[in-house]
């Protein structure tokens, strides 16, 4: 049985959103994990913006994704909001603006393998 994380610390291929203020990310497959995680960073805080992490049975899913979470992006310079976890298996996770941010926000997706 794999064990530890699909990605490496250092990888970009995990990379959902990456240093974008809007529009929707790559959709980054998850079927193998036990348990997803979601990392919002940035290099100047932004202020306004809302982050939202949503799944979906496949990669270009056309109806609605659902909403895993919702991310304020002017909490995340006060380390209330950013990060999360979802404690099991889904096929298809992305990051997308549902309001554009005033600062670059890079999304990352990974999670435990098994």
């Amino acid at each position: 049985m794999m064990r530890g994380k699909k990605f490496s610390p250092d990888s970009s291929e995990n990379a959902s959103l990456n240093a974008v203020t809007t529009g929707t990310g790559k959709a980054i497959a998850t079927n193998d994990l036990r348990q997803i995680t979601w990392n919002a960073i940035y290099s100047v805080a932004p202020t306004v913006g809302t982050l939202v992490v949503e799944h979906a049975p496949t990669r270009d899913y056309a109806g609605t994704w659902q909403e895993l979470d919702s991310i304020d992006c002017s909490a995340l310079s006060a380390g209330t909001a950013g990060s999360g976890t979802y404690p099991g298996l889904l096929s298809f996770v992305r990051g997308r603006f549902s309001a554009d941010a005033d600062q670059a926000v890079t999304l990352y997706i990974n999670g435990l393998l098994g």
